[in-house]
């Protein structure tokens, strides 16, 4: 990331101003953050911050893909005030409103591009989210016609791979596309000497692109797919003939799913009911890589599960600094599975607001990409906790590695590093089924 020159003054401004900034936001330092919270409308607006520069924030808190979706929201709330503490931005501070997309729900489709402008009408200078594929895609349209810039979270789709995201590109991504994710699952699956598979999946734009990316990849090394046995997304029980369909054929070595957590729990029970022992091996998309869904899935299925971790290694670096902050901050650790790329988002919304020197949404959607990558020979790294290094070095080629991953996007907005986490499901030390990391794959 080359920075222009005008810029050279902004550090001094942010620093300067500093102790006033941080009355601002009531110290800036607490998780809290301001005492100014925003308080909507019963259901749909949450607590938020308010701030000079507001960051829309749209996410499913109700309805079957909110599993854990308050802390994502606190994950943001930890960059807010991070970022507010260090001096702002351009001299001024930070904040957030929230949005429910109620994904999931009967209500939801419905109530998207409505919220969507509810938060353009609002002046955000940027979105962060929504979560889902299904929501990316019925929001894109709206997404490109305002040109307000999105970092959308959780749109793991394919369909993304291909599709218009207006010129310049103003639509983000902060996970791998189905077409990696897939692939790497089958890749474990074959390795582990499984030659037989059947798929039990949503209909919804997820589900889809997740399971032919998985089948794909499985068949061109060898395998075969007995069946795919598809339900629709949101629904919660009742799977008895959605696994008898995925059976019928004989009984293969493994069973892979691709769905949401609360959907995947229904499923599981029925699975317990439907699937003699021993049971075949079980792998799983990074959707249910969440504490949530193992503590609350049938123990008898869900136990030596393989689940896809999406590109958010714990061991890195980046995400040791993340995690040494978030837990000074809140007293615990950040939940495994739990992917912080929230947290992310804000620092990269920053630090292109920085690097331009505006937030306006077209300076920023022009800088989103270079600040996530190394521009030059000699870039700076900037990792969780240093939105101050990026203030004392104005004009040099920030590369922003991040808590999840370092994205280094592409022209589409893609990212273009990482690898894949994977995840077994055993007994803690407390008895307790968890999350246990035992692979780090790069895709092949």
């Amino acid at each position: 990331m080359k920075v222009d020159s005008r810029l050279k003054h902004v550090a001094a401004l942010a620093i300067l101003s500093a102790a006033g900034l941080l009355a601002s936001c009531g110290g800036g330092g607490g998780v809290e953050g301001s005492a100014a919270q925003i308080e909507g409308a019963a259901g749909s607006m949450r607590p938020g911050i308010q701030g000079d520069l507001m960051i829309g924030v749209l996410l499913p808190f109700t309805g079957t893909s909110s599993a854990n979706y308050d802390v994502r929201e606190r994950y943001i709330r930890l960059a807010i005030n991070e970022i507010n503490a260090a001096g702002g931005v351009n001299g001024k501070t930070l904040g957030y409103m929230v949005r429910d997309t109620k994904a999931g729900t009967t209500e939801g489709s419905d109530a998207q591009i409505g919220e969507l402008n509810d938060l353009i009408h609002a002046g955000c200078i940027g979105i962060i989210g929504p979560l889902t594929s299904a929501e990316v895609l019925l929001l894109a349209p709206t997404i490109i016609k305002t040109g307000l810039p999105v970092i959308a979270l959780g749109p793991s789709t394919s369909r993304l791979d291909t599709m218009d995201r207006g010129t310049p590109n103003v639509l983000y991504r902060l996970i791998a596309s189905d077409s990696f994710s897939g692939n790497v699952a089958a890749q474990i699956a074959r390795r582990d000497g499984k030659q037989t598979v059947v798929m039990i999946h949503s209909d919804d734009s997820f589900g889809l692109s997740n399971s032919e990316s998985f089948s794909n990849a499985f068949v061109k090394r060898g395998g075969t797919i007995l069946a795919a046995s598809a339900y629709p997304a949101g629904k919660t029980a009742d799977f008895a003939a959605v696994v008898a369909k995925a059976m019928a054929n004989g009984r293969p070595d493994a069973i892979y799913i691709a769905g949401q957590s609360a959907e995947a729990v229904g499923l599981s029970k029925d699975m317990a009911l439907g699937i003699s022992l021993p049971r075949p091996a079980i792998y799983a998309a990074s959707s249910l890589s969440t504490a949530q869904f193992v503590s609350t899935a049938e123990a008898s299925v869900v136990e030596g599960m393989t689940i896809m971790g999406a590109d958010s290694n714990p061991k890195r670096p980046e995400y040791l600094a993340f995690a040494d902050i978030y837990t000074k901050a809140y007293g615990v650790a950040p939940e495994v599975g739990i992917s912080p790329s929230g947290y992310d988002a804000v620092y990269l919304y920053a630090l292109a607001m920085l690097a331009g020197g505006s937030a306006d949404k077209a300076s920023i959607g022009q800088w989103l990409g270079p600040v996530s990558r190394p521009d030059s020979a000699n870039s700076l790294k900037i990792m969780p906790g240093q939105f101050s290094l990026a203030l004392k070095n104005p004009g040099a080629d920030w590369d922003y590695n991040g808590a999840k991953t370092a994205a280094d996007w592409d022209a589409r907005g893609d990212i273009t590093t990482g690898s894949f986490i994977v995840y077994k499901v055993k007994r803690n030390s407390a008895g307790q089924l968890a999350l246990a990391q035992v692979d780090l794959v790069t895709p092949d």
